[in-house]
């Protein structure tokens, strides 16, 4: 039972850090604005966009968009849709 508690605990941190990415002390997570994310990344290094559904009875469509940043050794992709951060995942590159 002690081993497994330690296995979950030493994996939390990877799971957490999944969903955020750590600059200047500060934390950017899912559900933050993109106000949050230009002060402390930048502008990203690529942007890409996608038409999604806002309203369907009202047929109007609203802009999701994907942004990358590089941190050290990380590739992240962050998904905004409506101006708040929605998705982020990260790859090594």
């Amino acid at each position: 039972m002690k081993m497994l508690l330690v296995v979950v605990l030493s994996v939390l941190p990877l799971l957490a850090s999944a969903r955020s990415i750590q600059v200047d002390g500060q934390t950017i997570r899912e559900g933050d604005s993109v106000g949050k994310l230009v002060r402390y990344m930048g502008s990203p290094l690529t942007k890409s966009f996608v038409n999604r559904w806002c309203d369907r009875k009202k047929r109007s469509t609203c802009v999701e968009e994907t942004w990358t940043y590089y941190q050290g050794d990380r590739q992240w992709t962050v998904k905004i849709f409506k101006n708040e951060i929605t998705e982020m995942e990260w790859t090594r590159h």
